[in-house]
């Protein structure tokens, strides 16, 4: 699925400039979207239907979308990551 940065931001429901800031780390009007806008943007990238089509793939059943950074990060070890930084 392609759309343009002004039907994202229609869809999630936020100005239509923001995708772009979100996205263009080095613009000087950068920025990073709230949790709650963050879910918006996923919910508008991933429709429900496809999350239900989602498989489950780490040992325990957990969906990525559902994992916590401590999970994520574990899974990432168990297929033989040596190291994960998360830099925010």
């Amino acid at each position: 699925m392609r759309f343009s940065y002004r039907e994202l931001a229609r869809r999630a429901g936020i100005h239509a400039v923001m995708p772009s800031r979100y996205e263009n780390a080095n613009s000087a009007d950068a920025t990073l979207p709230s949790f709650a806008t963050w879910e918006r943007l996923n919910a508008a990238l991933f429709p429900a239907d496809a999350e239900a089509a989602e498989p489950t793939t780490s040992p325990d059943g957990v969906r990525l979308k559902d994992a916590s950074v401590e999970e994520i990060v574990a899974e990432l070890k168990r297929r033989g990551a040596e190291s994960v930084a998360i830099n925010w």
